[in-house]
């Protein structure tokens, strides 16, 4: 990709490509422009974090409470190590999902990335409704933290990209925050749980089942939501993105398509300032380099 080309004086000119008129442009969330459509991808990705903090949640509130007599029966009375390890393994899942995603995640694109997440998370959360046994019970909390990581690593990221820049910290903090949200649901439900029979499974078993409505309540709306513009551009897919970003601009088809032409130059700018740098390496996470990659690394960690 070439950096933007310069006038006569040195300064960089603006070139205002809009969509092609071969390109069908999309409609995303009912026909919604503007805030409406934003909302809805906000709304995406509240879902994805209040299900993080449910999925935190549900399972500890299962044995810390002792809500469940058939819960403890059915796994054969483990010691209080064995269900700390049975719960913390979900964290390893999350870290191999989040691997993943930095290997192939810019191949496959945020939205697919988002439903494999899914997918996993719901054969994950199968196998923990469904299992009468340890073994059964790591591998779903590992399967569904694999899922979780996806989700939690391309999110936030994709909501960003998709959000007017003036509100964009705003919406990824409250996404954030809704994994406490997300927590204070699990424990009550599994208060509303309490007053079952402490020998019925259902205590248990449909608490750690209902991950699945948070699972299949986002994939749903991501079918109706864009991708990345972002992530369009940089792969050639620039009327695509342009009319994604005309969409999110504004409810007006005039001044959306205005407000996309600056928004796609900029994106185009940092795209060929990205590819004039090269490719960076892993060993840049330790020594920087010209794009701050150390710099970037530790205040995420942070």
């Amino acid at each position: 990709m070439e950096l933007p080309p310069k006038d006569e004086n040195g300064e960089e000119t603006r070139h205002i490509e809009a969509a092609t008129p071969n390109y069908t442009p999309h409609k995303y969330f009912f026909g919604s422009r503007g805030p409406p459509l934003v909302k809805g991808i906000t709304l995406a990705g509240a879902i994805r974090f209040l299900l993080f903090g449910y999925d935190q949640g549900v399972f500890r509130g299962q044995y810390v409470s002792g809500l469940s007599q058939d819960f403890l029966r059915t796994f054969n009375y483990p010691d209080s190590g064995l269900l700390g390890t049975i719960n913390a393994i979900y964290e390893i899942g999350c870290f191999a999902g989040a691997i993943n995603v930095f290997i192939i995640g810019e191949y496959l694109g945020r939205k697919n990335c988002m439903y494999v997440g899914a997918a996993l998370m719901l054969v994950g959360a199968a196998l923990q409704a469904s299992a009468y046994g340890v073994p059964q019970m790591i591998v779903g909390r590992i399967v569904c933290g694999w899922g979780n990581g996806f989700n939690t690593a391309v999110t936030p990221l994709w909501v960003s990209e998709l959000s007017p820049a003036k509100s964009r910290g705003r919406l990824v903090s409250v996404e954030g925050n809704l994994i406490a949200g997300g927590v204070v649901v699990a424990y009550f439900f599994n208060i509303g749980m309490s007053y079952l029979p402490v020998t019925n499974p259902v205590v248990w078993r449909l608490p750690i089942a209902f991950q699945a409505v948070f699972i299949i309540a986002q994939a749903a709306l991501l079918l109706v939501l864009p991708e990345s513009p972002r992530w369009l551009a940089k792969h050639d897919r620039s009327e695509e993105a342009f009319d994604v970003l005309s969409q999110i601009s504004s409810k007006d088809f005039e001044q959306g398509n205005e407000e996309a032409a600056k928004f796609k130059y900029h994106i185009d700018r940092v795209l060929a300032l990205e590819e004039a740098e090269g490719s960076w390496s892993i060993s840049e996470m330790f020594t920087s380099g010209p794009l701050k990659i150390r710099r970037r690394y530790m205040l995420a960690c942070g």
